[in-house]
């Protein structure tokens, strides 16, 4: 108011690093920003966000509504402090989620005001604090502008004082000793009052000369007494209201308490005025006298569409404000520019708003809210002329405005004033609207509303969506349904679904990651894309899917014969979508523990207490119990009151994550009970059979010949589910306790897309030391990107599988993102054959270190750990850089050549080292040579690196050594005829998990390294180079030819293997960014495997993948034909003869090839499983020996 993957073994725990090192590492790597989306799904591009930010006077309000900027500082006219405990309190409870401006202060209580800057809680703060905090995470990814509502005022123009107002009842105000409030019966009227501080109660106040006053009136023009003595005022209603939400902005003279009388000249303004007065701004309210010199006093409203009119109105005074005219259109503040030039001006702009007119940040003072002419303004920059820079590629990035906001639209394009619908003065003055079951705007006679819905479509028209978060109790649909209906009707119009209520701090800040995640993942989105690999079981193959936006998952079986026969359109002989195994969970059974098939692991456990528990309340940790519960303080206090405890919350997400249970629309609804899977491939796993020859083996076996066939798999859902092979139906499900930090956030309705258990399980049948049963089948996973935990999982019986089950969850600071899939392998533990899982750190741990961890597969319990930079010689130090992220990868196990003993372990890391470690040697430090110096436990066998050449912007070129990561498993056999003893390594370069991965054009390679076990590193010129040339074939089809195999053969006596670089060796067609990103297969001696490009040449689409077949110890083509038009063994696929080696499989993803068979099936992005059928095996076979992997 104004005045006037294929088939891997998983892995185990580990703990601490080996205590020697050649050589310090004083700085750690980086760590490496993996997308929280699949980026198969991602198109290249960034995206340009401009926010548009509410500032209009009410954003001076908490979340509340009340207005508390400049709190604190009322003075009297001799500038001795005023109601400190009434109106204008000097401190307050700083809310969760939120951290003071100025003081820094996160918890307890703080200043509202601090050297005249607001340091409170207001929305504008929280949303400035938000928009910041996602400007800084985002920085660099996207692009971002800033825009809010245009006003005119003279920057020297001095900030008005503000006063809080309370409207008294029918039968004037009324003072008490009580805070509950009485009723009031006045004019045929009974009226329930409520209370507030009394501004001139004697402790509040040192303000004599206006509370005198006041006290005057009361005493001998009213009759009554109280106002210096009791420290209640009993009052109708209070500009603090959330549908009032206003105070009075005027200049300083008036007195800091006053009280108007004898009014309101026209009455009540919703019969004396009508909705054309209140257009025209033509509305106020005036009263004859008023206490302190303030007679003849009138108001007009605001933004708040509100004005006074009770009997008696009581100002106190309360802080500082803005009040200006605006210019119905947008300010531009900082342009859409790419990010990191702009830091400085989103800092400058978002700071706390100050008392002094000329300061530059953003201020809460637009008298009203102009949403059509401001959305029209950002149309316009955003597609004219002017507008934001262009990309530095080629390809246009998709535009976005991001809408924060605490109201609703107040001026329509012409200029007219509206009241904001669900106000008070909007059910006043008859302004409504309706609203269609989807939520668009069925009537409405708000024409600042149908104006800014028509602005928002003309943005949606030209591609650009429109986010909307509503900030506060205003907007609370539990508050205010109507107002949140309506920005749920202009998010609809934006082509964003629905609309953000955010009641806390927490919720804002959150809203906005949440909208940026969106964003992220709307860049490319495949629909239907398949994940990483398939398995197939005796007639059946398991398919593993998911669904972008919608972010939910299917796991369907098709039948093998249909899939060779007519891929496109296989037989499906069922599907997982929306299977739970919990059946139907309620709170009770989530308490009593009859939630069933559900299952977890508490690391709170003793001897007599067991860590595998049922998925049920009473059985998590504390630790559990509280993570589960985090989401609590972000709810309204409507929201709470309807759980009624952070428990009954915490229960509620289980529920949710059971049944898909919305707690009364407080969660989002799913749109099937089984989440996204990305990354984990499908385990089938059938009756054991290890080829084991030994008695007790073949007893379990036989025991268990007719176990039901299982397939597992992991879902970012949280859990890893256990499904029936045969017939789909869930069996259990597996929740690993590293996942409930999070597990929270997957209800919430501003979710998007997390990973949670997207590693890939794997089973192995092991030997447990003592007992009755020394043979079980044991399936361990991680979780790739969804945390730092790996489990283990006793699957002997899957139908009668509970909680005893559970055999161990183990992480570890040293550990990271388990991408590192263990391999579960017999070691010799210091002469003790021990059954161990053998994985490597993955990514992102906070050693930032490549460690390989060994661990007892039945326990957990940690058998080795090894910090693998720490061995390198001085010589070869630079291999661990801190320059490049790090971490290893997932390990390959070759044997002994003393049965199955795992002899030497091979993986690679993100800098390119493929490290070799003698097992053996590790866990038996006597072991070495014979004679002379012993080997190294461990070295790097090869260290791959390219060059990468970039352009300043000055025109100075430079050109680089980098590494090549490698993020696959390695490939290991024996060495091929004719070469020297030794094990063959054979691995890839490339990844694919940041979003700059997309567009690194970087030569990725293939290298085949023979280990001849002496400890010493390959280097590339001991290698045989190879080439590849892309051409099309004569029916048309995109091949790739390699050499011949008859030239340039491997001299063994002088080098030590071949590489092949993944780049044109002519000016053919194959595309730039090939990488390995897939598991390789080797069948006899042919290296099958796919290679994939991601689109960086055109805006749109994913990338292109190939399928290679090569002569796996020279790197060539084969003599004999393996690739055939339309898979007849009679017509072979060659380009003048020669025989190819690869071909493409279009504009999609590939996964890792997977053999039925004679058959490979391959899958591909659009969901489809491609077979190509395998020629006879080439000749030349190979000597074969025992390889764990």
């Amino acid at each position: 108011m104004r005045h006037g993957p294929r088939k891997r073994h998983h892995p185990l725990w580990l703990g601490v690093a080996l205590a020697f090192s050649p050589f310090a590492l004083a700085t750690l790597p980086p760590t490496l920003p993996i997308s929280t989306i699949p980026l198969i799904s991602v198109q290249y591009g960034s995206p340009q966000v401009l926010f548009v930010l509410d500032n209009s006077q009410s954003m001076d309000g908490n979340m509340a509504g009340a207005i508390m900027t400049g709190s604190g500082t009322a003075t009297d006219g001799s500038g001795n402090p005023v109601d400190l405990n009434s109106s204008s309190p000097a401190d307050y409870t700083v809310p969760a989620g939120f951290t003071a401006p100025v003081s820094g202060a996160t918890s307890g209580t703080t200043p509202y005001t601090v050297n005249g800057i607001d340091n409170s809680a207001s929305r504008l703060n929280v949303a400035k604090e938000a928009i910041q905090q996602a400007y800084n995470q985002w920085n660099g990814v996207m692009n971002f502008g800033l825009m809010d509502y245009g006003v005119n005022g003279a920057p020297s123009k001095y900030p008005y004082t503000t006063w809080v107002y309370y409207m008294s009842g029918p039968g004037g105000f009324e003072f008490g000793t009580s805070s509950t409030a009485p009723t009031q019966t006045a004019s045929g009227l009974i009226v329930q009052l409520q209370s507030v501080p009394n501004p001139c109660y004697y402790a509040n106040t040192q303000a004599t000369a206006s509370c005198q006053d006041i006290h005057n009136y009361f005493t001998k023009k009213v009759g009554i007494s109280g106002s210096f003595s009791d420290p209640w005022l009993y009052i109708q209603d209070t500009s603090d209201a959330p549908d009032i939400n206003d105070v009075l902005y005027a200049s300083s003279s008036l007195p800091s308490n006053f009280i108007t009388y004898n009014g309101p000249n026209n009455g009540d303004p919703y019969t004396t005025f009508n909705i054309t007065n209140y257009n025209n701004g033509t509305i106020s309210e005036g009263y004859r006298n008023g206490t302190h010199g303030t007679n003849g006093f009138s108001t007009s409203p605001t933004n708040a569409g509100y004005v006074p009119y009770s009997p008696q109105v009581w100002y106190s005074e309360r802080g500082f404000g803005y009040d200006y005219n605006i210019t119905n259109s947008g300010n531009l503040v900082i342009p859409v520019s790419a990010s990191n030039t702009a830091s400085s001006q989103f800092t400058t702009a978002l700071a706390a708003e100050t008392n002094n007119s000329a300061s530059p940040e953003i201020k809460a003072d637009a008298i009203n809210a102009p949403m059509s002419g401001t959305l029209t303004s950002a149309y316009d920059y955003l597609t004219g002329a002017s507008g934001p820079e262009l990309p530095s590629s080629t390809c246009p990035s998709k535009q976005y405005v991001v809408f924060v906001t605490d109201g609703l639209p107040t001026v329509a394009t012409n200029g007219s004033l509206w009241p904001p619908l669900g106000s008070a003065a909007a059910a006043g003055y008859g302004v409504t609207a309706t609203f269609n079951t989807n939520g668009t705007v069925k009537a409405t006679n708000d024409q600042a509303l149908t104006d800014t819905i028509a602005a928002i479509t003309t943005l949606q028209k030209a591609g650009i969506d429109t986010y909307v978060v509503g900030m506060g109790a205003g907007v609370d649909p539990s508050v205010n349904p109507t107002a949140y209906a309506t920005l749920n009707a202009m998010a609809i119009a934006g082509g964003t679904q629905k609309a953000i209520a955010a009641t806390s701090p927490a919720a804002v800040a959150q809203s906005l990651t949440a909208i940026l995640q969106a964003i992220e993942a709307n860049q490319s989105t495949t629909g239907v894309a398949l994940n990483s690999s398939s398995q197939a079981g005796a007639n059946l193959v398991y398919q593993a899917s998911y669904t972008t936006k919608l972010w939910i998952g299917n796991l369907k079986a098709e039948t093998l014969s249909s899939v060779l026969s007519t891929p496109t359109s296989p037989t499906v002989s069922w599907q997982a979508v929306g299977a739970n195994p919990g059946g139907t969970i309620t709170s009770s059974s989530l308490q009593n523990g009859s939630a069933p098939n559900v299952f977890s692991w508490n690391l709170v456990c003793t001897p007599t207490k067991a860590c595998g528990i049922p998925f049920v309340w009473n059985y998590l940790s504390s630790a559990q119990q509280t993570e589960l519960e985090q989401g609590y303080t972000t709810l309204s206090g409507s929201q709470q009151a309807s759980f009624g405890s952070a428990a009954a919350y915490g229960q509620g997400i289980m529920q949710w994550l059971l049944n898909g249970n919305t707690s009364g629309g407080v969660f989002r609804t799913p749109s099937a009970l089984l989440a996204d899977i990305v990354d984990s491939t499908p385990l089938y796993v059938g009756a054991p059979d290890e080829g084991i020859l030994e008695p007790s083996y073949q007893s379990f076996v036989t025991a268990n010949a007719n176990r039901t066939p299982m397939v597992y798999v992991g879902s970012n859902g949280g859990m890893l589910y256990g499904f029936n092979a045969l017939t789909g139906a869930p069996v259990f499900s597996f929740v690993p306790n590293r996942v409930y930090t999070r597990l929270w956030q997957l209800p919430q309705t501003n979710y998007s897309h997390q990973y949670y258990v997207d590693g890939s399980p794997t089973e192995a049948d092991i030997q447990f030391s003592g007992g009755t049963a020394p043979w079980n089948s044991v399936l361990v996973g991680g979780l790739d990107s969804g945390g730092d935990s790996i489990y283990a999982l006793n699957v002997t019986d899957p139908t009668s599988f509970s909680a005893s089950d559970v055999m161990w969850e183990f992480s570890n600071s040293d550990l990271g993102l388990t991408y590192s899939q263990p391999q579960i392998a017999e070691v010799d533990d210091n002469g003790t054959p021990t059954w161990a899982a053998i994985f490597g750190s993955g990514y992102n741990s906070s050693a930032g270190w490549p460690y390989l961890f060994i661990v007892n597969a039945q326990t957990g319990a940690l058998i080795q750990s090894v910090d693998l930079c720490s061995y390198l010689p001085s010589n070869e130090a630079s291999y661990c850089s801190t320059s490049y992220p790090d971490g290893l990868s997932t390990p390959a196990v070759a044997s002994s050549g003393n049965g199955f003993i795992a002899g030497t372990v091979y993986a690679g890391d993100l800098q390119g080292n493929l490290w070799r470690i003698n097992v053996q040697q590790l866990l038996n430090p006597t072991t070495g040579t014979s004679s002379g110096t012993p080997t190294p436990a461990v070295s790097v066998l090869f260290h791959a690196t390219t060059t990468q050449t970039t352009t300043s912007s000055t025109g100075v070129t430079t050109t680089t050594t980098v590494p090549q990561p490698i993020t696959t498993q390695p490939s290991v056999t024996a060495s091929p005829r004719g070469a020297p003893p030794g094990n063959f390594v054979i691995f890839g370069t490339g990844q694919l998990l940041t979003t700059s991965d997309l567009t690194n054009t970087n030569v990725q390679s293939i290298y085949a390294v023979l280990d001849n076990g002496l400890g010493t590193t390959i280097t590339q010129s001991q290698l045989q180079a190879r080439g590849i040339t892309g051409v099309t074939a004569s029916n048309g089809q995109n091949v790739i030819v390699a050499a011949a195999n008859t030239s340039n053969l491997i001299n063994w006596a002088s080098q030590d293997g071949w590489y092949l670089p993944l780049a044109d060796a002519g000016s053919g067609n194959i595309p730039a960014g090939l990488r390995s990103i897939t598991n390789m297969d080797l069948n006899l001696n042919r290296l099958i495997f796919t290679l994939y490009a991601p689109n960086t040449a055109t805006c749109g689409g994913t990338g292109q993948s190939y399928l290679m077949m090569l002569n796996y110890a020279e790197g060539t083509t084969f003599g004999q034909p393996q690739f055939f038009v339309n898979n007849n063994l009679s017509n072979p696929l060659t380009v003048n003869g020669t025989n190819v080696s690869g071909v493409s499989l279009g504009n999609q993803y590939a996964g890792a090839p997977t053999q039925s068979g004679n058959h490979l099936l391959i899958p591909l992005g659009n969901g489809t499983i491609i077979p190509f059928t395998l020629a006879p095996p080439p000749v030349s076979p190979v000597g074969w020996r025992s390889i764990i992997q």
